[in-house]
């Protein structure tokens, strides 16, 4: 019977020492699973976190590309009103002398219509005119004195 009791005692102290030394090498064995994880999920924080600061830079440079083009925009926009600007001041200052140099021609025309019609009449009243009262009657300007000429010639 000692024998039994002996090998009952040496059984529950093996069982007591796998049960004690089975558990710490369990713990390890999970703390190591634990840790490889943590450091898995750190490496996946640490690489989401360098792609937030590349994301960052890049909508910091897009942000700044943004404000250039706005600034141009705005400056060409600037441009685009003084250019408009300036082409309604040519089209009225176009505008207005155009109707300055019609009413100029115009009276200028009057004047020689006038002139004209009584030249006609002249001729029309004292008959016939020579090369004497051509030049006479063009004291002005040459120009004056070539259409008299011509006048002269074609009725005479």
């Amino acid at each position: 019977m000692n024998n039994s009791i002996f090998k009952s005692r040496f059984v529950a102290a093996i069982l007591t020492g796998i049960v004690v030394l089975g558990t710490p090498l369990y713990i390890v064995a999970e703390d190591e699973d634990l840790t490889n994880q943590l450091d898995s999920i750190q490496q996946q924080v640490n690489q989401q976190n360098a792609k937030k600061a590349d994301a960052e830079t890049v909508i910091v440079s897009v942000s700044e590309q943004l404000r250039q083009i706005e600034e141009q925009l705005r400056q060409a926009q600037q441009q685009l009103d003084s250019i408009q600007q300036q082409r309604i001041a040519v089209e009225n200052d176009i505008t207005v002398n155009e109707k300055n140099y019609l009413l100029k021609h115009k009276k200028r025309l009057e004047g020689r219509e006038a002139v004209f019609y009584k030249r006609v009449r002249d001729i029309y009243i004292n008959g016939r005119l020579s090369y004497l009262d051509v030049v006479i009657g063009s004291q002005k300007i040459f120009t004056d004195f070539a259409n008299r000429l011509e006048i002269f010639k074609t009725n005479y």
